[in-house]
């Protein structure tokens, strides 16, 4: 596989007064996102630090949102997904804020991690939207597994967490075989949702897939599709801005991002970039929103020659009117 891009960021600015938190506006509805990933020649070590030079043939996943809202969380995830013959890897990197550190207070397997600072991977095999594993890990390295809602059930898995400044890393090895199957086929599809439970510095319950407030709808999850090649995009950073905007990073090789914001069913704006191979400068974007109300953000990565996604997120947007200081 081709190297991949340095960070290349997007931003997408000046939305005013926008808030991603305590939506009581129009629900906009949301698709299930897509992310295709290719095998690694060189699978990451299960060490608990997502290594920049480890996860470089991973794809990559963010623009959390609000389990119950389908807006922007606050506090963003960054997802690594890749696979060899024998396992899948997930990888998370928590962002946290300056000073926050993660708090667990679990440390035998099956404990009820959902209650410290922890992550979670979903999957369904075959997406078949019945049947699914459940998968969680927090910040000490406890883990915990269930098939469906039975977690009495165990596999044999591997999963590391570690502590930094500004953030926490997990990492995930789960072997195909655990999952009672073996590697997808070039096009192979699977389910997949990835979640955190945040706890620090409040409490923030997070995910990849809108799933309208229950992690137990298998129909709800993204999806996983399997190549026997690449190329793969890496959605490395989307976050609001202090001054409302949004910030975000992207890469790939021979890809095109396309974005864009609608109300309804009306698209306000859209921007298509090529992703370059060299990202040496940021390349802005700029754009505002200048109605108060309640939006769509769509981002679909595909190709260079071709319009098919290989990946692809939506969230809901709100913006109010601005604060009038008297």
């Amino acid at each position: 596989m081709k190297h991949p891009l340095r960070w290349l960021p997007i931003l997408a600015a000046a939305f005013c007064a926008l808030s991603f938190r305590g939506l009581q506006a129009d629900k906009v509805t949301l698709e299930p996102p897509l992310v295709t990933v290719a095998p690694t020649a060189r699978p990451p070590t299960i060490d608990g630090e997502v290594k920049t030079d480890e996860w470089k043939d991973a794809a990559a996943v963010t623009g959390f949102v609000g389990l119950t809202t389908g807006e922007l969380v606050g506090q963003q995830t960054v997802a690594f997904i890749t696979c060899d013959k024998a396992n899948l890897y997930v990888g998370f990197k928590c962002l946290l804020p300056a000073g926050i550190k993660p708090v667990s207070a679990h440390g035998k397997r099956d404990d009820p991690l959902w209650d410290d600072d922890a992550v979670e991977v979903f999957l369904d095999v075959g997406h078949r939207h019945a049947d699914y594993f459940q998968f969680i890990g927090n910040s000490l390295g406890t883990k915990w597994d269930s098939r469906g809602r039975d977690a009495s059930w165990n596999a044999e898995w591997d999963y590391r967490a570690t502590v930094w400044p500004g953030h926490w890393d997990a990492e995930f090895r789960i072997p195909f075989a655990s999952l009672g199957t073996t590697a997808p086929a070039d096009g192979g599809r699977w389910g997949l949702n990835l979640a955190r439970d945040g706890r620090t510095p409040t409490r923030e319950i997070s995910s990849w897939a809108f799933m309208d407030g229950s992690f137990h709808a298998p129909e709800r999850f993204g999806l996983l599709v399997f190549r026997s090649a690449g190329p793969v995009a890496r959605l490395l950073g989307l976050s609001a801005a202090r001054d409302g905007g949004l910030a975000m990073q992207a890469e790939g090789v021979d890809l095109a991002l396309n974005v864009s914001i609608s109300a309804g069913k009306d698209v306000v704006w859209q921007v298509s970039k090529a992703l370059p191979r060299t990202a040496d400068k940021p390349e802005p974007v700029l754009h505002k929103v200048s109605k108060p109300g309640t939006y769509k953000l769509r981002l679909a990565a595909a190709p260079a020659q071709s319009k098919e996604p290989i990946a692809m997120s939506e969230a809901t947007l709100q913006v109010k009117p601005p604060v009038e200081v008297t």
